[in-house]
């Protein structure tokens, strides 16, 4: 707990203070403040920590890790090398402490470990997180997850799986198949905690039936930055942002209209705060406490919604949920359209039932073809449906018509196909990307 408390006392302007000016920066330039640094992103960060020298040198002592870097290629087909000092570990661990903490991990509870290996972050991040949380940890990561099953005493006491959505579904799945039941397993399990990905409705309810919880909560990050928010309890689907530590910017859509129009236009950027209830637009990110690589004004690449005053948790600071990727915006003549306001249009259309789902671009502008896995019922009446529920999204479609931009198909399963890049993004198929 000592780490949550010295977390809360980083004073982010001095730390902004002390970067700048900057001089011939491999990879910021030299700017004077944080206004005239570009906008970075991931193909150039990947670009630079894989081929810069230093980048990727040995700054830590962690054993289990002799590059002393994380890698992640989640929005890009290139690996990205993040490198961290042994005082950016202790920060990181400290962030991570704070964040599992707001989202309600508690000292008493026991953790099952469904990250990913070194020397990707997030196994390390659960484990050492949650240990400075106070919580006790069973496992190392998802490769040894059924380690613990061999062990019944000790896979009774596991309270809480932190993992994605996909792991934590498709393992739930095979402990079904294995035991009949999830919780004949874990009976003491109350919560889980997902991260890497957007978590549908359906998709939360289905994990947590599957795995017999209580609470089925959202973190939001990069491993360039951390956690960026936590979910909030008391409203499903809202974010509060970790504004301790991290500076939060957003680019409106009215920017992003323009950067796709004009050829060269830089997108102007508002801080979150100052973003009206409704704001959409996409994310900027700054972490300006490593000690090796800060992060300044990183362009992720999510597309948010804000919300303001809307729960208990977020009188003060704005709240966030997230859209999708902003290469995976869907132009229905012109008008913006986004992976989570798909998906919560097929998923009521089908009665809140869980459905995969793909859409693909024919040409450019259109038409789309929309293939949706579901059983019995007219397609032209599902259709119809989810066409009203892109209208009931985003109301601005009434004036389009979508009946001729959408074509709706109904099939007992996708096509499998094999796709390099992003693998959030495999359901939303553009002609551009």
């Amino acid at each position: 707990m000592s780490a949550i408390d010295t977390h809360n006392s980083i004073n982010l302007t001095t730390h902004l203070n002390k970067l700048f000016p900057m001089s011939a920066h491999a990879l910021y330039g030299s700017p004077t403040s944080l206004v005239d640094c570009g906008y970075l992103t991931p193909p150039v960060l990947a670009e630079f920590s894989v081929n810069t020298e230093g980048a990727n040198c040995n700054v830590t002592n962690l054993e289990i890790c002799p590059a002393c870097f994380f890698q992640t290629s989640g929005t890009t087909s290139r690996a990205k090398q993040i490198p961290y000092s042994d005082a950016d570990l202790e920060r990181q661990k400290a962030h991570e402490a704070m964040a599992l903490h707001k989202i309600g991990l508690r000292s008493s509870d026991v953790v099952l470990s469904l990250g990913a290996p070194m020397p990707s972050i997030s196994g390390w991040a659960i484990v050492n997180g949650s240990r400075s949380v106070g919580a006790d940890v069973v496992n190392t990561s998802q490769l040894d997850y059924d380690d613990v099953l061999k062990h019944r005493a000790r896979a009774r006491r596991v309270t809480t799986v932190i993992g994605t959505p996909i792991v934590v579904n498709e393992i739930g799945i095979e402990l079904e198949r294995q035991f009949g039941s999830v919780s004949c397993v874990f009976p003491n399990m109350r919560m889980g905690i997902i991260f890497g990905d957007v978590l549908p409705r359906s998709l939360r309810e289905e994990i947590g039936r599957r795995w017999g919880m209580s609470k089925v909560l959202s973190l939001y990050g990069t491993v360039e930055a951390d956690v960026v928010a936590t979910e909030c309890p008391s409203v499903v689907g809202e974010l509060e942002i970790m504004h301790e530590r991290i500076i939060f910017e957003v680019l409106p859509e009215s920017e992003l209209a323009k950067e796709r129009a004009i050829p060269g236009y830089r997108p102007a950027a508002m801080e979150l705060h100052e973003a009206p209830s409704g704001t959409v637009g996409e994310v900027l990110i700054t972490d300006v406490t490593r000690e090796i690589l800060p992060i300044l004004r990183y362009r992720i690449g999510d597309i948010i919604k804000v919300f303001r005053n809307t729960g208990p948790h977020n009188v003060d600071h704005p709240s966030i949920a997230v859209l999708g990727r902003s290469k995976n915006t869907v132009q229905f003549a012109g008008v913006p359209f986004y992976e989570m306001q798909i998906n919560a249009a097929v998923e009521a259309a089908l009665g809140g039932a869980h459905s995969e789902w793909r859409i693909e671009q024919l040409a450019t502008p259109g038409p789309f073809l929309l293939t949706v896995v579901a059983r019995g019922g007219s397609a032209a009446e599902l259709g119809q449906q989810i066409l009203a529920g892109f209208i009931k999204e985003r109301p601005e479609l009434s004036t389009v018509a979508l009946d001729q931009l959408v074509h709706v198909v109904v099939a007992d399963r996708l096509p499998s196909e094999k796709s390099a890049g992003d693998a959030k993004a495999r359901r939303v198929q553009l002609l551009d990307n």
